[in-house]
């Protein structure tokens, strides 16, 4: 009998859990916020904070940036031997995912005064377009930086000039 790896489906299998997982704390972490208790209620404060003429926000930092940041590493880090086809379509999977929690957010935060869902219909559209373009651009740097990291701890092979095809490698000098 032939023993099949299993190794490229695990990963993968990996991956989905690891993209349910982020959207379930994700969920859990805006559900928390509004618990009522004085601790709860001093962190949704803080996260619905803003400033107007800056747009700073803490709000975008833990919705969209540190997740986007974390999943990008892992899926470049699963993926270091994957096609660029395969990466791409992780890509826009996470990319849909994580712009997609975003009315979820606003629904676990029952009603609380979120300032970044009001508006016509036609402001929302543009929210959300923008936010799939910012989360496509920092998950595409941050799946290369992923990548080169699984490919020189699996590999010893690092690459200088973008993302190497599977025929070309630049092997480190040891």
């Amino acid at each position: 009998m032939r023993h099949v790896n299993n190794s490229r489906c695990s990963k993968e299998s990996a991956l989905v859990l690891i993209f349910i997982s982020f959207a379930l704390m994700q969920c859990t972490w805006h559900w928390l916020l509004t618990l009522g208790g004085p601790l709860s209620t001093r962190l949704l404060q803080l996260y619905l904070r803003y400033q107007p003429g800056t747009h700073r926000t803490v709000a975008g930092c833990f919705d969209l940036f540190i997740p986007t940041v974390l999943l990008a590493l892992i899926i470049g880090f699963l993926g270091w031997n994957w096609s660029m086809a395969k990466l791409a379509i992780c890509i826009i999977f996470a990319n849909i995912l994580l712009v997609a929690l975003l009315p979820a957010y606003v629904l676990c935060l029952r009603g609380a005064d979120v300032w970044w869902w009001k508006g016509t219909s036609l402001q929302l559209a543009e929210f959300m377009f923008s936010r799939l373009v910012s989360t496509f651009a920092i998950l595409c740097f941050f799946v290369l930086e992923g990548y080169a990291v699984g490919r020189y701890m699996y590999t010893g092979e690092v690459f200088a000039k973008g993302m190497p095809s599977d025929r070309m490698s630049v092997t480190s000098d040891k």
